[in-house]
C-alpha cells in the first residue's frame, strides 16, 4: 500500500511539472518580438524596419504598440498586456535634441509611456531606446532600440 500511494505522489509531481513546462513554452512563444511607433495617427514605424525617421523643427504626437509576429506574419497585439504592472520608457541620444513627454497614465497615476509627443530641433542622427519596465518586479522586460533620423524638411 505505501509504493501505491508513493507511487501516486510521484505522478502527480511530475504531472505539475510537465503541465508547468507547458504553460511556461506558451508564455515563450509570445513574446514581444515587433515594435509599431505611430506618428501623428498615420505614419508608422515597425521595429524590423533599419530607422526611425522624422523632420526637424516639428512637434509630433507617438503612439507605441507591441507586437508578437509569428512566423508566417500574423501579428498579435500585445499592447494591453503592457497595461498591467509596467511602463514604457524611451531615451533619446542627446544629439537628437529631443525629449519624449509621457502623456498617459496607469490605473494607479503613474506614467505609462503608450501615448506621447516630443518636438525635433536641429537635424541629426542617433538613436531611440524603447524600454519596458515591470513595475512590480522592477525589472526591464523588454528593449529595443530605433536607429533614428531627424531630418531637415
Amino acid at each position: 500500500m505505501k509504493n501505491f500511494l508513493l507511487f501516486l505522489g510521484l505522478i502527480s509531481i511530475f504531472s505539475c511539472e510537465k503541465e508547468f513546462a507547458q504553460i511556461k513554452d506558451v508564455v515563450n512563444e509570445k513574446k514581444i518580438n515587433t515594435v509599431v511607433l505611430t506618428i501623428d495617427s498615420t505614419t508608422k514605424y515597425k521595429s524590423d524596419y533599419d530607422w526611425f525617421s522624422v523632420a526637424s523643427n516639428r512637434e509630433y504626437n507617438m503612439s507605441t504598440e507591441f507586437f508578437f509576429a509569428d512566423s508566417l506574419g500574423k501579428m498579435e497585439n500585445l499592447t494591453s498586456i503592457i497595461k498591467e504592472n509596467h511602463t514604457v520608457k524611451y531615451e533619446v541620444d542627446s544629439v537628437l535634441g529631443f525629449k519624449i513627454n509621457i502623456l498617459d497614465k496607469t490605473s494607479n497615476g503613474q506614467p505609462l509611456g503608450l501615448l506621447t509627443n516630443f518636438k525635433t530641433s536641429k537635424a541629426n542622427m542617433g538613436n531611440l531606446k524603447i524600454t519596458i519596465f515591470n513595475t512590480q518586479s522592477c525589472t526591464n522586460v523588454f528593449e529595443y532600440t530605433f536607429p533614428t533620423i531627424v531630418a531637415t524638411p
